[in-house]
């Protein structure tokens, strides 16, 4: 019975190709749309997840017990510092899943530069050795990366506002948290942006962290957070809790964070950007749907008689309907087979050429100077089993209008 409801689908698709024509280029431009939308959501969010990582973060940050918000970019007075930072790094080093453990300080000063005012500045210093593996998009553009004992690696930025240039001298000037001043020269060794970031966060510098312990009075092993860098296929959320457990066991009662929760401003833009392309999404359906169901049910009017006549020699009104909606399934799976092939050579393409970002702004979005598209194949899967539902439930509605009429009607309805 369904191998005959089959042939009969092919054949009254065939019997009308232009239309047939149009429907299904509607239907694989719905199905090309919606893998592209899900494609760029998937790539873009997996970009910018990616840049703020490797570019700032980590994939998780560990601080002192605290209960107020941490913003990455900005220093905290107020909060305490972590003591026995070695000692936990060592731990969590422990674990098969942990890539790599930095401790960091992030501190608010000024510095003096020869002939300039003093000009307010935010530090981070980091272990120069280690730093580089929980944050490699972080890219030297002149100069070294801490090579030198008394080395400041300025942003960008800074770099440009300061008027600093390699090798040049200058005094940083910054309170520890008695309030107590102190000063320290230190020598321009490089110049840094951030990959993907650079606008935005351009205006951080870094030193060594066993200078500023020496500029801030504090211990050895004093440290601000541990930025803890995971293996590719550690689970994100789970390391959190692991960490957690693992640190309670040893005594620690720390605060263990993902850095979506630390990265402020900047998760809400990720957030807002992969929400941007459903809602486009949604809209573009809503126009694919009422353009397939006005086309099928002039479709669907067109042939009143015969469905007057098949209903007058003893056809089911569910017969009949079964008939029109494996018609339209039928046109959409090969409709959607075809747009989902163009689509996946366009995303193979662009994921192997890329597109040039011309835009500083939007190299956040891409994750640097090209943008490219990664290839999902859940995103395919869902773009083909949406696009054939949407068109059955388009369909539906217009079949089922049809085959109420009563066979008498039917057949008096064209002459």
């Amino acid at each position: 019975m369904m191998v005959t409801l089959f042939k009969m689908a092919l054949r009254n698709l065939g019997r009308h190709k232009r239309r047939t024509f149009l429907t299904g280029m509607m239907i694989a431009v719905g199905a090309l749309t919606m893998f592209l939308s899900f494609t760029y959501s998937y790539s873009v969010t997996r970009n910018m997840t990616e840049t703020a990582i490797k570019a700032c973060a980590g994939n998780i940050l560990i601080h002192a017990d605290f209960e107020e918000k941490i913003e990455l970019f900005m220093p905290s007075d107020e909060a305490p510092l972590l003591r026995d930072s070695d000692l936990i790094r060592e731990l969590l080093m422990a674990d098969e899943a942990v890539e790599e453990v930095a401790p960091r300080l992030r501190f608010g000063g000024l510095v003096a530069v020869a002939e300039q005012s003093p000009s307010g500045v935010i530090v981070t210093a980091v272990d120069p050795l280690i730093e580089p593996r929980v944050t490699p998009k972080v890219k030297t553009l002149e100069g070294s990366y801490l090579t030198k004992p008394d080395g400041i690696i300025l942003g960008e930025t800074t770099a440009k506002s300061l008027n600093a240039h390699i090798g040049q001298d200058l005094i940083l000037i910054a309170s520890n948290q008695d309030g107590y001043l102190n000063a320290y020269p230190f020598e321009v060794e490089g110049i840094v942006t951030h990959e993907g970031m650079g606008m935005f966060i351009d205006y951080m510098n870094y030193i060594s962290i066993d200078a500023a312990r020496s500029l801030l009075y504090l211990d050895e092993d004093e440290a601000f957070e541990l930025a803890v860098a995971l293996k590719n296929s550690a689970d994100e959320g789970k390391m959190v809790s692991a960490i957690e457990r693992r640190l309670e066991a040893n005594g620690f009662k720390l605060r263990v964070d993902s850095w979506k929760n630390n990265l402020g401003i900047f998760y809400g833009i990720i957030v807002g950007i992969k929400v941007i392309p459903q809602v486009m999404l949604i809209i573009i359906i809503l126009v694919v749907v009422a353009g397939i169901s006005n086309t099928i049910l002039v479709s669907i009017l067109e042939r009143i008689r015969e469905i007057g006549t098949l209903m007058a020699l003893g056809t089911k009104r569910r017969e009949v309907m079964g008939i029109f909606l494996l018609e339209i399934a039928v046109l959409s799976s090969f409709a959607a087979g075809i747009g989902l092939v163009i689509g996946s050579l366009v995303v193979f393409w662009i994921g192997r050429v890329g597109i040039r970002v011309t835009i500083e702004a939007l190299e956040f979005v891409s994750g640097g100077e090209y943008f490219y598209l990664l290839f999902n194949g859940m995103a395919l899967f869902i773009s083909f089993m949406g696009t054939i539902l949407i068109t059955l439930v388009a369909a539906f509605f217009p079949a089922r209008t049809a085959t109420r009429l009563a066979p008498v009607e039917a057949l008096r309805s064209v002459k």
